[in-house]
C-alpha cells in the first residue's frame, strides 16, 4: 500500500481506501484497481450501499436447518 502512495500520491490512496471501505471490499487488489481505473477521483455517494438481496441476508429459498441435515 505504501508503494501506491509513492506512485499515485497520498491523497489518491486515501480516497481509494475510503471508496473500497464504502463498498465493503478493503483488499489490496480492490484498492489497486480503484487507483488504476481512476475511480478514486469520481464522485462517491454518501448513501449507504444495500448489503445484498434478501435471498442472501434472510436465508435462501432452498436453505435448510443444519439440525435436519445432520440427523443420522
Amino acid at each position: 500500500m505504501l508503494r501506491f502512495a509513492q506512485q499515485f500520491g497520498a491523497s489518491r490512496l486515501e480516497a481509494a481506501c475510503r471508496r473500497a471501505n464504502h463498498f465493503g471490499t478493503p483488499s489490496y487488489k480492490a484498492v489497486k484497481l480503484i487507483l488504476q481505473k481512476g475511480l478514486d477521483q469520481s464522485w462517491l455517494s454518501t448513501e449507504p450501499v444495500e448489503s445484498g438481496a434478501t435471498t442472501y441476508t434472510h436465508g435462501g429459498r432452498f436453505c435448510r436447518d443444519t439440525q435436519t441435515l445432520l440427523i443420522h
